[in-house]
């Protein structure tokens, strides 16, 4: 999940995928 973050957009990360 942590990885997401590297590349992920704030609202991506709001979604929190898993």
């Amino acid at each position: 999940c942590s990885q997401v973050d590297e590349y992920a957009s704030p609202a991506y990360k709001n979604e929190e995928v898993v």
